[in-house]
């Protein structure tokens, strides 16, 4: 990997969080406002909103025509690289990410003024902005379905739109056997487990059919949280891994042997983002081994 690869991989990282933050603040705000009217009300603002949303991203299309580069690769989590955005970059902007240090990247930082990297990583803000408003509007349009599917009286409709976390129950991967194996190595380099796990264990964890929880190493909540949350942010497994593995109980804390819950998982991600844990980049290391070129 070549330093103009390592740093995006290192912003795209970065942007996926910021992207997950704000498109969260914006869909709970939404979604709490709603609780508070009634149906007619409902749509009025809800078609409102999706006209106020899609007028943000022309505007911002407009400003950055350079955005539509990553127009259909939102969805990925490494849509910088999968798009053609750093192809079409001009050579004089391409140096600046390449001198770019990831490691100055802070979210409190960010939060306070979401332009303070774009002199640095042209269009950064632009990036962000995009990306959060294309997932806030389809979060939008489900809404609009919804309305339109309740006339006819379709009753597979309404099974359909059930939040989806609500039937996870496992994590839904499909690992082959090479890449149990990395994942394997993994754990047991950083030692997030008590003891050394075999292959067929970790193929147990995610197959959520372990036979009793397995302990935590002291100190190793957020590593094992750090795995989890970074194969969630490339799509190897449900977004909601952390109900997951509460309610297939699958670990236990190193001191009492208390069952992991998902408050305890969600904490430990809160903190990761605010300081990332010790040994973490060891777990990066392995999780590019599991895309082979």
């Amino acid at each position: 990997m070549n330093k103009l690869e390592s740093v995006v991989d290192g912003v795209q990282q970065f942007a996926n969080l910021c992207i997950r933050r704000e498109y969260e603040l914006r869909s709970y705000s939404f979604s709490a406002k709603l609780e508070h009217l009634n149906e007619k009300q409902r749509q009025t603002v809800v078609d409102s909103e999706l006209l106020k949303a899609a007028d943000e991203l022309m505007l911002i299309i407009r400003h950055s025509p350079i955005l539509q580069s990553v127009a259909d690769h939102t969805d990925s989590p490494n849509f910088l690289w999968d798009s053609t955005f750093i192809e079409i970059l001009s050579t004089d902007e391409k140096k600046k990410y390449t001198r770019f240090n990831t490691l100055s990247l802070d979210f409190a930082t960010y939060a306070g003024n979401t332009q303070i990297y774009d002199a640095e990583l042209p269009y950064f803000s632009s990036v962000i902005e995009y990306a959060v408003l294309v997932r806030y509007i389809n979060y939008l349009k489900r809404f609009v379905q919804e309305e339109d599917l309740s006339e006819p009286v379709t009753p597979e409709e309404p099974e359909i739109k059930i939040e989806k976390p609500e039937q996870s129950r496992n994590f839904e991967s499909k690992f082959e056997d090479w890449q149990i194996d990395i994942l394997t190595e993994c754990v047991n380099e950083v030692r997030i487990f008590s003891t050394s796990i075999s292959s067929q264990t970790m193929t147990d964890i995610l197959s959520c059919k372990l036979k009793e929880p397995l302990r935590v190493a002291k100190n190793k909540n957020k590593l094992l949280a750090y795995l989890f949350y970074q194969l969630d942010t490339r799509s190897y497994i449900v977004r909601d891994w952390q109900a997951v593995c509460a309610k297939n109980e699958l670990f236990i804390s190193s001191g009492k042997g208390i069952i992991l819950q998902q408050a305890n998982f969600s904490s430990a991600v809160s903190q990761n983002n605010e300081s990332p844990p010790k040994d973490c980049h060891i777990i990066d290391k392995y999780i590019k081994e599991l895309k082979r070129d």
